[in-house]
């Protein structure tokens, strides 16, 4: 059986555009609708009939937990900075 493990934030990280990087906290219906993208088989679901167990499940995560959406420009080498930006902000004891 897996280990039990406190999470304290949910980082969805992503390349756009060709402006700077930049960590923002998304509001709860923004996450919502960002993590129920990343549902795999998500078009099952209604074929289950299980859109409902999806939704009190997203709504349950984004209640106890922030979700961060963290951006760097596409295209660009700035692994470095973008790496450091995230310890920064969510690695600091």
């Amino acid at each position: 059986m897996a280990e039990k493990r406190e999470v304290a934030n949910i980082l969805i990280l992503q390349e756009e555009g060709a402006k700077g990087i930049s960590i923002d906290q998304l509001l709860k219906t923004e996450a919502m609708t960002l993590l129920s993208q990343f549902v795999y088989r998500r078009q099952w679901l209604a074929g289950m009939k299980k859109n409902k167990l999806l939704f009190t499940f997203l709504t349950e995560i984004c209640k106890r937990l922030s979700v961060y959406k963290a951006v760097r420009p596409k295209g660009k080498k700035t692994f470095d900075e973008f790496s450091s930006a995230i310890a920064h902000q969510f690695l600091q004891a």
